[in-house]
C-alpha cells in the first residue's frame, strides 16, 4: 500500500506530523475487528518506508500488507 501527502512549505513540521497521524489512522482502520475485511482473515503488516519526492513536496509512506484467508479446498 502507498499513502501520499502533499507537503506545503508554510505548514512546517505540522505537515509531517499530520502524515504520521494519517498512516496511524489507516493502520487502525485496516485492523479494526469485526469488519468484512478482518472477519476470518489474518492481517500481517510488513516493513514500511518513508520517502520524500519532488524536492520534499511529497511524503510517500509505503508498507507491505498481507491478508491471509483460510480457504477450504473441500468441494
Amino acid at each position: 500500500m502507498e499513502l501520499g501527502h502533499r507537503l506545503k512549505p508554510n505548514a512546517g513540521q505540522e505537515a509531517i506530523s499530520q502524515a504520521l497521524t494519517d498512516i496511524h489512522s489507516v493502520l487502525k482502520y485496516i485492523a479494526l475487528p469485526g469488519t468484512s475485511l478482518t472477519t476470518g482473515v489474518a492481517i500481517e503488516f510488513g516493513q514500511s518506508a518513508t520517502e520524500y519526492h519532488g524536492g520534499g513536496a511529497y511524503l510517500i509512506q509505503r508498507f507491505q500488507l498481507s491478508l491471509i484467508y483460510d480457504l477450504s479446498l473441500v468441494i
